[in-house]
């Protein structure tokens, strides 16, 4: 039997359905359109004007880029694409790339036409948007590694990692993407930071170490060849920073617990040897570890 709920203020489509215990379940099939989205749309294009209608949303199914629940939209009929906060309408990703130019400058260098101070003031109103600070200097402005540093293809990357009431958080970031020679904002990607769930006891920074330890020592395989002589640091080197377990990605609005996590960041440092390569170099890295289980953050699973 299709039903439709209404849940924490969000209309989704789902289909009853009764388990085993003879207790109903919603299994969800898809978001529905909330008068927050296109509030939500109509803001951010006033202050990325695109020439589309906020009105003209489509719904394309649930999303998969901001830190918490999101719904893709269309707008427009082949418009901007953009991800949507599944509850508050919150613009965490937004596409609209330009046609490539191929004209007889294409393959001059961008600065010729859009300058790094140039595209910063073309990003200003997006990052006012989110009421971030304005500073200049606060930003990385560095050309887009993803594409040829010319003409036709160049695109200025505006990048801010972002803290939780001036903690580390990882993977917290804004980044603006403006492509050289249109002038026009190609991307936008908006991950805020989301409040940890309080802590009511936890482990120590010495018994993180000790996990620490008990993962490096047992992973079988490395990403970056062979590891020998692991060192680590104490106590004092091990720090506390917010994340989002990545094993929340993929949840629902009704399954998320809507908070990420403390987790003590516990750097260690190995002697590691790329594959074919005979010298060995040493490299720093750290693992997470949450402060109140003590387990690996891969560890951390649905609530």
């Amino acid at each position: 039997m299709l039903q439709i709920f209404r849940r924490w203020g969000l209309s989704v489509a789902g289909l009853l359905c009764v388990c085993a215990n003879g207790e109903p379940t919603l299994v969800l099939t898809k978001p529905e359109a909330l008068d927050v989205y296109s509030e939500s749309v109509r803001r951010f294009l006033e202050d990325v004007p695109a020439g589309y209608d906020a009105e003209e949303l489509t719904i394309l199914g649930w999303g998969s880029i901001g830190p918490l629940p999101s719904v893709a939209v269309r707008v427009g009929k082949s418009g901007a694409r953009m991800e949507l906060d599944a509850k508050d309408g919150t613009v965490y990703f937004f596409t609209d790339s330009s046609p490539l130019y191929r004209g007889d400058s294409a393959q001059e260098p961008m600065e010729t036409v859009l300058s790094a101070d140039d595209a910063y003031a073309l990003a200003l109103p997006v990052l006012k948007h989110y009421g971030l600070q304005a500073e200049q200097d606060e930003y990385e402005i560095v050309p887009d590694r993803s594409v040829p540093w010319t003409v036709g293809q160049g695109r200025w990357k505006i990048r801010k990692n972002l803290a939780y009431e001036g903690m580390e958080t990882l993977s917290s970031y804004v980044e603006v993407l403006v492509r050289a020679h249109t002038k026009r904002i190609d991307m936008v990607r908006y991950y805020p930071p989301v409040a940890p769930a309080p802590v009511r006891s936890g482990i120590s920074r010495e018994e993180a170490i000790e996990k620490v330890k008990k993962v490096v020592y047992n992973r079988k395989a490395w990403p970056f060849g062979d590891v020998r002589n692991f060192e680590f640091g104490g106590a004092a080197d091990v720090t506390k920073v917010v994340a989002m377990p990545p094993g929340y990605q993929d949840l629902k609005p009704h399954e998320h617990p809507y908070h990420s996590r403390y987790f003590w960041k516990v750097p260690y440092s190995a002697e590691c040897q790329d594959y074919g390569e005979e010298s060995w170099q040493r490299l720093w890295t750290y693992e997470l570890i949450d402060v109140e289980t003590g387990k690996e953050i891969g560890e951390i699973n649905a609530p």
